[in-house]
């Protein structure tokens, strides 16, 4: 990519568009790439379609903005001894959590709703130990 250009890290706004968007790598770029230098990219990729140089460009100024965003795991066999390095994305675990644990509030409201009749505001209401310890008790009948 022939063009530079100046970003900032995503926003949970930012993801939230992307998730709903039917280009997903297209709208992150938009989101992220800062509007004064878009217009520029915007040509570029018109004339050279280097999308892929673009996105390669958009990782490699992630990466500098938050380095960590990514961790090298040095790890060791205790019975051969074999050394790998494995890549723990903090990012990626973050909102795989994140999704889990939106799920499991999703099946809690549903049990807690058929079994007792509560509405979803009063079960989200209740602590997450209160709300485990229902759970517990209707699935354990």
């Amino acid at each position: 990519m022939n063009v530079s250009c100046q970003m900032r890290l995503p926003s949970v706004g930012d993801l939230r568009l992307v998730a709903q968007s039917g280009d997903p790598l297209v709208t992150f770029a938009e989101c992220v790439i800062e509007p004064s230098s878009y217009s520029d990219v915007a040509a570029s990729l018109e004339t050279e379609g280097d999308w892929q140089g673009l996105f390669d460009d958009i990782e490699a100024q992630l990466l500098a903005i938050e380095p960590l965003s990514i961790v090298s795991l040095n790890a060791r066999c205790p019975d051969c001894g074999a050394e790998t390095v494995h890549q723990f994305d903090i990012a990626s675990q973050y909102w795989a959590r994140l999704t889990a644990d939106v799920e499991q509030q999703f099946w809690d409201v549903h049990i807690l709703a058929s079994s007792y009749g509560w509405s979803s505001h009063d079960i989200l209401a209740m602590s997450p130990a209160r709300r485990r310890r229902h759970v517990a008790m209707v699935t354990e009948m």
